[in-house]
């Protein structure tokens, strides 16, 4: 009884236990007829074993052979983060009445000839949610090395494949430098050909910059890029999340702004953080479109003063909702001040 044999009876003893929790995750599983919201995470740090992942992917599956319907067909809100090893599997998902999809990219140290052979399986899915899906979420972290959200975009924009006839929502979230998306072009094309359904639209970044490129020249300017290629009015656009780089062109965005105007009622910007002049400039030339409808405002700005909420008051005279979050010029430290139905509170940094 040597080290091989130890090592041959703790596999053993492993894949019982395995064995074990896959039946008890079945039978409970089975159990939960009325799932309408499910969440399935992989932590990327910790080895996982596809046996229990498959086990709760089996309650969203049509039965392959008798085409018995999926035990949760009837979920409206799923999210999904998965060893790449197992997207083969998203194609035979029932998600009949699926309203949102939220989807975390984990490729790792994967070559892009890899990332995209495993994700074949996300794009069947995402056709086959064509016709119901609402809302729609893409992330992707530093994790992903090699990956490139362009490569995405360009089949989600395919006139021939892809239209999302319900889409109402679009979230997406990568790293701060731009280098996950080579293309900005194609992220813009996207949003254009939903420019009839989409109300809400969410384009953050991670603080977190990616340990290795992809050999695509990083570009933080990448949002900036994007506003300004919709050429079209995005009417239906009822609220718009933002994280602007630092020195991006404030002129995009004010463009992208104003062609949303007649709808826009809730205006976040993040990361960005402003100086007076910079509100007013932006703000004061857009107060001619028409800024009365905005409901609700979240801001960063250096300094807080009178004449800051002075302009703001005239700027915005609809806000139900303003909220600040500031950084003095002059310290180190970060405030906040939150505006709603004239209630005030606000937190002072301490030195």
């Amino acid at each position: 009884m040597g080290p091989e044999w130890e090592k041959k009876n703790l596999e053993t003893q492993v894949y019982e236990r395995l064995r074990h929790d896959v039946v008890c995750i079945r039978s409970l599983l089975g159990h939960l007829s009325g799932v309408k919201e499910f969440s399935l995470h992989w932590d990327e740090n910790e080895v996982f074993h596809t046996e229990l992942y498959t086990a709760f992917l089996d309650q969203l599956q049509k039965h392959r052979r008798s085409m018995t319907p999926a035990p949760w067909s009837a979920i409206s809100k799923l999210s999904l983060k998965l060893p790449p090893t197992l997207l083969n599997q998203l194609p035979y998902l029932q998600l009949d009445q699926l309203h949102t999809f939220d989807f975390h990219f984990a490729t790792g140290d994967l070559i892009q000839s890899e990332i995209h052979a495993f994700h074949e399986g996300l794009l069947v899915l995402l056709h086959n949610l064509k016709d119901v899906v609402r809302q729609l979420s893409f992330t992707s972290t530093a994790a992903s090395q090699n990956f490139d959200m362009s490569w995405l975009f360009h089949h989600l924009s395919n006139p021939h494949s892809f239209y999302f006839h319900q889409l109402r929502s679009l979230s997406v979230s990568i790293p701060a430098d731009g280098s996950q998306l080579s293309d900005p072009k194609l992220f813009t094309t996207f949003l254009e050909r939903h420019i009839r359904t989409l109300e809400h639209i969410a384009i953050h970044t991670n603080d977190v910059l990616p340990r290795r490129s992809i050999g695509n020249t990083p570009n933080s300017d990448f949002i900036p890029i994007v506003l300004a290629g919709i050429s079209k009015n995005f009417y239906p656009l009822r609220s718009f999340e933002v994280s602007y780089p630092f020195h991006g062109n404030l002129e995009a965005l004010a463009l992208f702004i104003v062609r949303s105007l007649r709808t826009l009622t809730s205006l976040s910007i993040q990361h960005r953080v402003f100086h007076l002049s910079e509100i007013r400039v932006l703000f004061h030339h857009l107060a001619y479109q028409g800024l009365a409808y905005i409901t609700d405002l979240k801001l960063a700005m250096f300094d807080l003063d009178g004449a800051l909420l002075t302009d703001l008051a005239v700027l915005f005279p609809g806000l139900s909702s303003l909220q600040i979050d500031y950084r003095h010029a002059s310290h180190i430290g970060v405030g906040h001040i939150d505006l709603r139905a004239s209630a005030y509170l606000v937190s002072v940094p301490t030195y």
